[in-house]
């Protein structure tokens, strides 16, 4: 007879279970963070492109969408940050951003992106720390509710 040893896949199930809870209750607190840097990304963005000759209004073109949807299990969140091009001076971004023969490139859109990366980065573990927190307080209300206390 040979030696066995058995697998108790329980707790993983609940782990698994407990993450997909979190990241269906993260969405308002993902929409928070995205929107915070948006903004923070679009003012920096403008103070740097602010004082050019000539371009006066473009920084007044700079600013973002945010789009959500929520369907078919999932919330897909996109956010679009730089120039208008139906704003005044919007339509000249990719001049301004990439260069042209006669223009050197600035590269406004890229350096403020780059400054904010980590302050993203650390909105969005927030936001899911947040979602477990409401989700785990949730629970333990729905619990008391239900005669179950799981804090006692």
């Amino acid at each position: 007879m040979a030696d066995g040893f058995t697998v108790d896949f329980h707790e993983l199930h609940e782990l698994a279970q407990a993450l997909g809870e979190v990241a269906s209750s993260a969405g308002p607190y993902v929409r928070d963070a995205m929107q915070t840097t948006a903004i923070d990304i679009r003012d920096d963005w403008r103070a740097a492109a602010s004082g050019m000759r000539g371009l006066g209004a473009y920084p007044g073109s700079i600013g973002y969408d945010f789009t959500g949807f929520q369907g078919f299990g999932a919330t897909v969140l996109t956010c679009e940050i730089g120039p208008d091009k139906g704003r005044k001076q919007g339509a000249f971004g990719a001049i301004v951003e990439y260069g042209a023969p006669n223009f050197a490139p600035r590269h406004y859109g890229d350096q403020a992106l780059d400054a904010h990366t980590e302050q993203y980065d650390e909105l969005i573990i927030l936001a899911l720390e947040k979602a477990e927190q409401a989700l785990t307080f949730g629970g333990i209300v729905r619990s008391v509710i239900a005669g179950r206390n799981t804090i006692l």
